[in-house]
């Protein structure tokens, strides 16, 4: 999980609050392309997958959407004043049970449909996971001084989604507080492709019948490496200091922003909670 901003927390769910409902009501599809992207299915995949995602979403909805909505109203309380160090801390460690949970339900289903990959798809995922790193080769191609500006738009473009816009000011000192932000791109991408080779060999193995469940979420659930810890701790410092340069005007977009995803989830709820008492009064 990036630790760019405390929230962060758009990645909990890869979505943005508006399509939130969205990703249920479709989920079938929208799951089985992102899986077909890498994988390339055949149809006798695609049809041992369509249930098993579906079933999987009904637990995700059934067991972690009211934590999300439970956490998702702490964050709103931690961040209506500035953020502290403790907040942070509290927010890295809330992730954490998410990413076990999501990766105990979905470990036996992957490992199944691992166990069903050949040769050539083999090899298209790696082809798809090398396409995924040119990002950041090309950043790797670029000068210092363009990597950082580069970052720093990201950044502001980001934070203005949630924020509104900012000033011309506060986007100066967003960018002298990323200098201070180690530069790991290097590195970065070294561990990246590292991940990504452990993961082929996971599925290549699953495919010839080896027992790859424990070390599949393992590999899911693994925490980054201590060789980034000074990366870390000057993002933690740089995101305290941009909190600190929020408006009120802005500190409440946020919290509004927010309260959409917990709406969302919540009508996510209360809708599967009438077809389920619907269903029960046709029996």
């Amino acid at each position: 999980m990036n630790r760019s901003h405390i929230i962060v927390v758009l990645f909990l769910v890869l979505l943005n609050g508006c399509t939130f409902r969205f990703i249920y009501n479709h989920s079938d599809t929208v799951f089985l392309w992102r899986i077909d992207d890498f994988l390339d299915l055949t149809r006798e995949q695609e049809r041992f997958l369509k249930p098993r995602i579906m079933a999987h979403v009904r637990w995700h909805r059934d067991n972690e959407v009211q934590s999300y909505i439970d956490f998702l109203k702490e964050l709103q309380n931690r961040i209506r004043d500035q953020v502290s160090a403790e907040d942070l801390q509290w927010f890295y460690a809330s992730l954490r049970p998410f990413r076990a949970h999501l990766g105990r339900q979905l470990q036996q289903d992957a490992v199944m449909l691992f166990a069903t990959v050949n040769k050539r798809q083999i090899e298209h995922l790696k082809e798809e996971l090398a396409d995924g790193n040119e990002e950041f080769v090309e950043r790797l191609a670029m000068t210092p001084e363009k990597r950082l500006a580069n970052k720093v738009d990201g950044i502001v473009d980001k934070l203005e989604k949630w924020t509104g816009s900012l000033s011309s000011e506060q986007e100066r000192q967003i960018a002298a507080l990323m200098a201070h932000v180690p530069d790991v791109t290097d590195d970065w991408l070294t561990y990246r492709r590292g991940r990504q080779q452990e993961f082929v060999q996971l599925v290549q193995q699953a495919s010839e019948g080896t027992a790859v469940e424990a070390a599949l979420y393992e590999w899911f659930t693994r925490s980054r490496p201590e060789k980034f810890r000074d990366f870390y701790d000057a993002t933690d410092a740089m995101v305290l200091s941009v909190d600190k340069l929020l408006t009120e005007k802005q500190r409440q977009h946020v919290i509004a922003e927010i309260q959409e995803w917990i709406d969302d989830m919540t009508t996510v709820l209360t809708r599967a909670t009438i077809e389920q008492g619907a269903l029960a009064g046709e029996h």
